[in-house]
């Protein structure tokens, strides 16, 4: 039960930290347009709200319990071979569309990489997957370029 407790924290003190370098990014009036330094300080705040909310629900779950499970209910921690390559190439694959951005565009990079996730996580059909992994991309170049005025290559 510890852990339910603990991990939340931690990304709580993450957040807070996150939040707190964010602050020294240039910030703009909301009459000139959203500056650099109000995203990182807006997903700093949600993750860290969201996370103490779960310190304080795992906490009460305790509370209200309060016994600890026997040695043999505890989960055994454990990774196979083939989910740690599948964990390295996921991992490979958002570090290649960071690079890949610069010269095929948002929209491209951010379907393939949405693509191969979705069917890293078993979503069938294919061109069910294809279909989402480009209207979540096109959604997203909209929001951030349409909307807030950023500049992103197409």
């Amino acid at each position: 039960m510890a852990a339910r407790i603990v991990f939340p924290a931690c990304i709580a003190l993450l957040a807070f930290m996150y939040g707190w370098i964010a602050q020294g990014f240039p910030s703009m009036s909301l009459d000139e347009g959203f500056g650099p330094g109000l995203f990182p300080a807006f997903i700093a705040a949600i993750v860290g709200v969201l996370a103490l909310a779960e310190v304080l629900i795992q906490s009460k779950s305790a509370s209200s319990t309060n016994n600890d499970p026997a040695p043999s209910d505890l989960p055994r921690v454990s990774i196979s071979l083939r989910e740690l390559v599948a964990t390295c190439l996921l991992v490979a694959l958002v570090v290649a569309t960071v690079f890949a951005i610069r010269h095929v565009g948002f929209v491209a990079a951010a379907s393939g990489l949405v693509f191969a996730l979705s069917l890293a996580m078993g979503m069938r059909p294919i061109w069910a997957s294809a279909l989402a992994s480009i209207a979540i991309a096109l959604s997203t170049h909209f929001i951030f370029s349409g909307l807030f005025g950023l500049v992103l290559a197409f």
